[in-house]
């Protein structure tokens, strides 16, 4: 059988925002600058606290203020600005938050005292582009942002906010090592300098967690969204909006380890959370929705799968449009729901617009290009489109390779489905030499296998014995039991899970 993979979404706490500093109360007989700032700090613990619209109407009230009897270069309004961006940028309203980053770095660039504040707001901007993929735009200032960090004296929280937002721009161009290493090193410093319970430090920790389980380090990536969610919870109490990305991430693990009924309950807390902290059409709403599509579907509720989907897609086509790796990711999802259920029209029309989406955002080499490619040899090969399906898998081998490594767990999959291409195309040799292939690499990664890999492998048991190569059949026979069994215990282990 092909294997076509739903790659389940994650939103992690991306947004870990330096908020530019509050400038103090001014002296006067008009109190309404003392107003402006009481206002400010309400708004600041708003943010910190995750009930972002609170904050969004407590912050421009302070802005307004402050537009009245200040002038249009005074620093306090750069701050002002700064911070109702933030609160806008949470909720996902960009192109308002966008200009709000932009007066107020007009502002600070103009001060030379202004540094600072200056690297928070453009910190906010990259982060922008970075949501909207506008690649070049956020490359050029997360350069302009590195330079800046190797200057003497600059504040370590700073870089840590700085190497934490890199990270996240550097997993959407498909360097998961270099985004690591981002994370780290900002984790580092967040675990020297802050307290437990910080919002920031609960960030970087969902960040990391994302990118480790999207690396196959299922381990790591649970106990950090464990620790964040505990955190979180100890110190912001569990429907703070801080609680929603860790919520999504162990639900996600625990979906992949089979523990459906607890990975479903997480999931809903966690779209219950970000729906009251950031709106019904805030794109962490939709990637909850796809997580519990994707969970839908393997559960076979093919009615919620598609509802589930089908509101994860709209929400990110009208977020970001159709030029956007997330509406690329729900297209693939959807599809997938539709090939299972041998749509065969509409599984094509969407993968096929998920790889035009993926190769015009992330380049025709990315790993995500690889997969719409693996995902589309799927489809062919369900219709018996043989030499379509031969090159849509041998295209997602070769950029897999080059992405991955050729001994790499992710080829051996794709190599799989092109030896089930080859076997049923009766061009047995080429199979043979395929499924060895994989079967090698497996044999370097143990505990790395995929459970339909397993009925894979008894098929090559079966054409190794029919060209008496009986040493090889009992190796592919061997695999194939040791999957089958891996999978049955972990299934079983996974209802005991908590969250």
């Amino acid at each position: 059988m092909s294997h076509y993979g739903i790659s389940p979404l994650t939103t992690a706490a991306a947004l870990c925002l330096i908020w530019a500093r509050l400038a103090g109360a001014q002296t006067s007989v008009n109190t309404d600058p003392v107003r402006a700032e009481a206002l400010s700090k309400q708004g600041i613990e708003l943010l910190h606290s995750g009930r972002y619209p609170e904050a969004e109407g407590v912050l421009r009230q302070a802005l307004t203020i402050r537009e009245a009897y200040l002038s249009s270069n005074s620093l306090e309004l750069a701050t002002a600005l700064n911070d109702l961006g933030a609160a806008m940028h949470y909720q996902a309203r960009l192109g308002e938050a966008e200009a709000l980053y932009r007066r107020a770095i007009q502002i600070f660039a103009a001060n030379p005292h202004s540094a600072a504040d200056q690297l928070s707001a453009t910190v906010n901007l990259a982060s922008i582009y970075r949501e909207q993929q506008h690649i070049a735009k956020a490359g050029e200032l997360y350069a302009r942002l590195l330079k800046e960090l190797e200057k003497p004296g600059v504040n370590e929280l700073t870089a840590a906010t700085v190497l934490n937002d890199y990270g996240l721009f550097l997993k959407v161009k498909g360097d998961r090592d270099g985004a690591a290493r981002a994370f780290e090193r900002c984790l580092e410093i967040r675990e020297r300098l802050l307290k437990p319970g910080d919002s920031a430090l609960i960030g970087v920790r969902s960040s990391l967690a994302d990118l480790l389980a999207a690396r196959g380090d299922r381990a790591r990536s649970e106990a950090l969204f464990r620790r964040a969610l505990q955190d979180c919870q100890q110190f912001h109490g569990a429907s703070s909006g801080h609680c929603a990305s860790p919520l999504n991430g162990l639900g996600i693990a625990l979906m992949h380890a089979g523990a459906h009924k607890e990975a479903e309950a997480l999931l809903q807390r966690a779209l219950v959370i970000f729906e009251q902290s950031r709106g019904v059409n805030h794109p962490a709403v939709a990637a909850v929705l796809n997580n519990l599509g994707t969970l839908a579907e393997a559960r076979g509720d093919h009615k919620s799968a598609e509802r589930y989907l089908t509101s994860a897609l709209g929400i990110w086509t009208a977020a970001f449009g159709m030029n956007h790796q997330d509406t690329a990711s729900a297209c693939s999802n959807l599809a997938a729901m539709h090939l299972r259920r041998r749509h065969f029209d509409k599984a094509e029309q969407l993968y096929r617009q998920a790889l035009a989406i993926d190769e015009k955002v992330l380049g025709p080499e990315h790993e995500k290009a690889g997969l719409d490619w693996n995902n589309l040899g799927a489809l062919y090969f369900a219709q018996k489109r043989l030499p379509e399906a031969s090159a849509a898998f041998e295209r997602s081998v070769a950029i897999y390779e080059r992405a991955f490594g050729a001994g790499d767990p992710r080829v051996a999959v794709v190599l799989v489905n092109l030896a089930n291409q080859r076997s049923r195309n009766k061009e047995y040799a080429d199979a043979l030499g395929l499924y060895k292939r994989a079967l090698d690499i497996y044999e370097q990664h143990p505990g790395s296998e995929i459970q339909v890999a397993a009925a894979a492998f008894e098929n090559y048991a079966v054409l190794s014995r029919k060209f008496n190569d009986f040493a090889e059949a009992e190796k592919a026979q061997a695999l194939a039991m040791r999957i089958r069994v891996r999978t049955a215990i972990i299934r079983d282990k996974a209802s005991a899970f908590l969250p």
